[in-house]
């Protein structure tokens, strides 16, 4: 009779391979935009220098001015926006940027970096990671709360996606 050890050991490597080798797949056989090419994806942008997006709730303009690398890339990106109002075009300074990367097709993101306050109410977002090739959705959200001198006693929340195919 053989010890029962080995056989565990064996099924519980046939448990990781199956997972690891289904890690990062779609979730959606039939429409599999994971393996496009970024040269075929028509879903992403393609970085001009300020690029601009409306908020999905319509109160803001975000403005992609400036990526590193251009085009994206694997490893650490560096990107500067600025935000302004709709509604009268002023600059929203002194509010806070996070921007949330997501790879729809695989069903995970990377980090979340937050934005820090540039020159010319402008936002610097240092070290945004892209792990793999592919397109990433890069939501940018802004809040901005009222202020405590009481000029601007409106607080504004808005968000927009910038959609990016990473070659690799």
């Amino acid at each position: 009779m053989t010890p029962a050890y080995p056989r565990i050991v064996l099924s519980g490597l046939v448990v990781v391979f199956i997972a690891l080798s289904t890690a990062c797949s779609s979730s959606n056989d039939d429409d599999d935009m994971a393996d496009l090419p970024c040269a075929e994806d028509n879903r992403a942008d393609s970085f001009v220098e300020d690029m601009q997006q409306t908020g999905t709730a319509g109160l803001a303009i975000f403005t992609l001015h400036s990526i590193a690398p251009n085009p994206p890339d694997i490893g650490e990106n560096d990107w500067n926006l600025s935000v302004e109002a709709v509604d009268d075009g002023s600059p929203l300074a002194t509010c806070s940027v996070d921007i949330r990367p997501w790879m729809p097709d695989h069903e995970h993101g990377s980090n979340h970096p937050s934005g820090s306050e540039g020159e010319a109410d402008s936002y610097d977002v240092a070290g945004m990671l892209f792990i793999m090739p592919g397109y990433w959705e890069n939501t940018v959200t802004i809040d901005c709360a009222p202020s405590e001198e009481g000029d601007d006693p409106t607080a504004l929340t808005d968000s927009a996606v910038f959609g990016f195919c990473v070659e690799g």
